[in-house]
C-alpha cells in the first residue's frame, strides 16, 4: 500500500528545489493526458506524441491562438506545462498553484506569476487538507 496523496485542491505547497521555496495554495488538479487529449481536440492533431504535437503548436503558435480567441489564457498555460514536462511513457499529475509568497525562479530573482501550473514532483506539501 503506498503513501497517501496529500496534493489535493487547498493544500500549501511549496517548490523545495528553489533557493526561496515560495508559499502557494493549489487550486486545480489535472494530469498530462487529459491536457494531451484537450490539445488533440482543440487543434484537430491526429498524433499522440508529444513530439509531433510540440512540433505543430509550439510556443509561438500558441501564443497567436489565444490572441484570436482559439485557446483561453488558462489553457495556455496548462499546454506549455505539457510541452515543458509532459512526456509520452507517463502520465504525470500537475497542480494549478497560487503564490501567496513568490518563490524564486532558479536564483534570487523571485516569478512575477501568480499562478501557474507545475509538476506535482516539483512540489512538496507544507500542510495538508484535513477532510
Amino acid at each position: 500500500m503506498g503513501r497517501k496523496d496529500t496534493k489535493k485542491p487547498g493544500a500549501l505547497v511549496k517548490l523545495y528545489r528553489r533557493r526561496k521555496p515560495g508559499i502557494g495554495i493549489i487550486l486545480e488538479v489535472t494530469d498530462t493526458d487529459s491536457i494531451r487529449q484537450l490539445a488533440r481536440e482543440k487543434f484537430k492533431i491526429r498524433f499522440k506524441s508529444k513530439g509531433k504535437i510540440k512540433e505543430r503548436l509550439g510556443y509561438g503558435a500558441l501564443y497567436e491562438y489565444k490572441r484570436d480567441g482559439i485557446i483561453t489564457e488558462e489553457e495556455r498555460r496548462m499546454i506549455d506545462t505539457y510541452l515543458m514536462y509532459g512526456s509520452d511513457s507517463r502520465n504525470r499529475k500537475i497542480a494549478k498553484v497560487q503564490w501567496i509568497t513568490h518563490p524564486s525562479a532558479w536564483e534570487t530573482t523571485t516569478l512575477r506569476e501568480r499562478v501557474e501550473w507545475y509538476p506535482f514532483d516539483m512540489l512538496r506539501t507544507v500542510s495538508a487538507v484535513k477532510r
